[in-house]
């Protein structure tokens, strides 16, 4: 999570998580059908012929629910800025 990942916060009020893996897609899977994310897996093709595959979330029951899981003591805690960016996404999104 803490490189593939990406909370977006857009000046419009929009919110987003997208989170991606190359040559993983089963990873990506598992994370859409854990939180229920609706929008389709893209697949990008990357220079080194590998493949990457990429999901994002704008559905605020969704965010929730990834902030929640994110948040619990079961995970181990973001660090540095990826901490910071986490702490202001959920303050924006609560």
């Amino acid at each position: 999570m803490e490189a593939e990942s990406c909370f977006s916060i857009r000046k419009n009020g929009s919110h987003s998580f997208s989170i991606s893996q190359a040559d993983d897609k089963y990873i990506i899977e598992a994370i859409k059908i854990k939180f229920d994310i609706s929008n389709p897996i893209r697949e990008i093709p990357l220079k080194s012929g590998k493949t990457l595959y990429l999901i994002e979330s704008y559905k605020k029951a969704t965010l929730l629910n990834i902030l929640n899981f994110l948040d619990s003591d079961h995970i181990e805690k973001f660090k540095g800025e990826k901490l910071i960016q986490f702490n202001k996404f959920k303050s924006l999104v609560d």
